[in-house]
């Protein structure tokens, strides 16, 4: 009886032995495929976050495109506001120069010739 409960044990014990080798090779196969899934999705996110920083690159060179033009622009209007007020400034003066040193009939003369072209 004993040799048979020995036997029996023996046997019992190769059975659960099996049992959790197979039990454990199942778990290895579900943290392998675990794994296989986080490799995927790590490949996916860096994949995205190498893209995105040259979208944002090209988003920002084309936002400074955007802002440069109309600084060129300002930069332009200021110039001709300069030139405009300095060629007034210099008619002024000589209309001042020359009122000063005409005689009336020449002042009457001269208002009749700027009131007649204004473009000049």
């Amino acid at each position: 009886m004993l040799v048979r409960l020995t036997e029996s044990n023996l046997v019992l014990a190769r059975k659960l032995r099996k049992c959790e080798l197979r039990i454990n090779v199942e778990d290895l196969e579900a943290l392998k495929e675990l794994f296989d899934k986080l490799e995927g999705s790590h490949m996916e996110t860096e994949k995205q976050l190498n893209e995105d920083p040259a979208a944002k690159e090209a988003e920002v060179r084309e936002h400074l495109l955007k802002v440069e033009s109309p600084e060129k622009t300002c930069v332009d209007y200021e110039g001709t506001t300069q030139q405009l007020v300095l060629q007034f400034q210099t008619k002024l003066d000589q209309l001042c120069t020359e009122t000063q040193t005409a005689n009336p009939n020449r002042l009457l003369q001269l208002l009749k010739q700027r009131m007649s072209c204004p473009s000049t």
